[in-house]
Parts: C-alpha cells; structure tokens; sequence
C-alpha cells in the first residue's frame, strides 16, 4: 500500500490557496506546478483589473456627478464577477493537479516497498571422511591350486584344485589427504580351503589344507564422497596341512609360510561410522615344508565382503 502524501504549499492567491499533492518519496509533479502558477498569475491580474475599474469608478461619480447608486450597482457586479472567476479558477486548479498526480501516485504504489536482504548463508556440502581406526568382519571363499614336490620319494604332482570357506576380523587404519586414502590394513581369518592330487605312482596320494590365512597389506584408494575404490598388497601368512597317504601308511604336517598377496576392493560408507566392502585377493605361499622332504606350493584366490566399524578420535570431525 503507497504511504500517505503530504501537502506542499505552493503560493497564496487573496481569499484562497491552491495546494499540491507531493508524495511521501519528495517526487514533485512539475507540470502541475506550472499549471497552478499560471492560474494564479491570471487570478491575481484579475484582482488587479477589479481594483482599477473601482477606482475610475469612483472618480466618474466625484468629477461628473454619477449617481451613487448605479455605481453601486456596477461595483458589485463587477464583485460578483470577480468571485466567480475566483470559484472557476480553484476548479480548474484542484482538477489539474488530481489529474497530473493521481497517476504520479499510481506508479508510487507498485513500487516494492521492501529492505534489502542478506545473501542466504549456504551450508557446507557435508563430506564422507574415511580418516581413523576401524575394525571388521569379513567372510567368503577361496579358490585356488596346490602342487606337491616330494623328494624323499622322488615324485612330483600336477597342480590340483583347491577350494573353500573363509572367515575372519580385521584391523585397519586410514588416512585422507584431499581425495586420496592412504591406509595400513591386518586381516586373519579361519579358512578350509583343501584339496588332492588324488592316487598318483603307486598309490600315493597328497592332499593340502589352508588352515587359516593372514595379511597386512597397504591400501591406496581414491575417495569419492562415500565411495572408495582401492588397491592393495603386502605379506600374507599362511598356516598349510600337507598329508601323504600310500598303500601302506600316512604322513601328515603342518607348518606356517609366508609368501606374498595383491587385490582390489570397493567400500561404501553406509553412515559416519560403518562401511561395507567387497575385495578380491590373490595369495600365494611357496615352498612349505609341512613334511620333511616334500615341498608345497599353495595359491589361492580370495573374494569375500566385510563390514567395518570406524573411529574418529584423532580424525577430523565428520558427518
């Protein structure tokens, strides 16, 4: 709604003042102005002419002797005259300047009448941080091949499938650095992944068994938000049950090797402190000794999933 307007005074006329509409902004509508001074001006000879035929009347009556009364007579139509001019003049005057300022006033209203605001604050885009402690379960199987190299006896097996369950925890420690992800992960886990040769040169048989597998590996991943794609790799250690079996007896060891694992994986942050994983690793441990005199190699592919659990305490704060 446009504010009140106020009133400007611009000039007095005897017996009336004509009056202008200004608006509260201090717009003043100049040809209104103008208009009001020349009615004025008009007005103000009009006056002027009234008092100069009055006083020639005046003087007629005392030089040729005019009857008082018909100069009367003539003084007050010349009055009457006089104010009708001035009634017509205020008319014209008033409607003038309705009609120049009302639309001056019109466009005064549709002007917004509103403060200015402050920049709405924008938030930070919240981000998945994968910095500090975590621990884990992982489960799934493994596949893979074992060979026997038995020099006690002088026998040497083909390369036979392995294959079987996995199961275990792991420990890790992560380290975000922009969108990079530097960290240090253990793993052990409970395996049967087993295998034979089946009955090879008289009758002799050998069988491998992973008993349980562990690694510390490196990772390197590339964060996106909550999404980690990685590489890894180190040492994995191995716990290897060699049997031999023959027509007329049965050996049997266990040892633990050492040997070498690489793999990828993806992790997803389901919430600020829990993710899940999907990975894929290849180990191998060459060159056991659970039975004196006969060698194993053992190598095995590993795909499992896992869910960890990560602190924050010495991370930065997250969401």
């Amino acid at each position: 709604m446009a504010p009140a307007p106020s009133v400007l005074v611009l000039g007095r006329i005897p017996h009336y003042t004509f009056k202008l509409m200004q608006h509260s902004s201090g717009v003043i509508h100049f040809p209104a102005l103008f208009i009001v001074w020349r009615l004025s001006f008009i007005h103000g000879s009009i006056n002027h002419l009234y008092m100069i035929v009055v006083g020639a009347l005046k003087e007629s009556s005392l030089l040729f002797g005019t009857v008082p009364h018909a100069c009367e007579r003539k003084r007050s139509k010349l009055r009457s005259t006089r104010q009708t001019v001035g009634v017509i003049t205020r008319l014209v005057a008033s409607g003038v300047v309705a009609a120049l300022v009302a639309p001056l006033t019109a466009r005064a209203a549709d002007i917004p009448n509103k403060l200015p605001t402050k920049a709405p604050v924008i938030a930070p885009v919240p981000y998945y941080n994968w910095t500090g402690l975590y621990l884990g379960l992982n489960g799934g199987g493994g596949w893979g091949w074992s060979r026997d190299t038995d020099a006690a006896r002088g026998l040497a097996t083909r390369e036979f499938t392995t294959s079987g369950p996995l199961f275990g925890g792991t420990v890790g420690y992560n380290y975000q650095v922009g969108n990079a992800v530097l960290g240090l992960e253990g793993d052990l886990g409970w395996a049967r992944i087993n295998g034979s040769s089946g009955a090879i040169l008289n009758g002799v048989n050998y069988s491998s068994y992973l008993q349980w597998l562990s690694s510390v590996r490196g990772r390197v991943g590339y964060a996106f938000d909550r999404l980690l794609p990685y590489v890894t790799g180190g040492l994995a250690v191995g716990n290897v049950k060699n049997t031999i079996t023959t027509p007329s007896s049965a050996l049997s060891g266990t040892t633990t090797g050492a040997g070498w694992t690489v793999g990828a994986g993806l992790e997803y942050g389901i919430t600020p402190s829990v993710s899940l994983k999907a990975e894929y690793l290849f180990a191998d441990i060459p060159n056991s000794t659970p039975i004196s005199g006969n060698q194993v190699d053992v190598k095995t592919n590993i795909v499992r999933g896992g869910l960890n659990w990560r602190f924050n305490w010495d991370g930065p704060p997250h969401f």
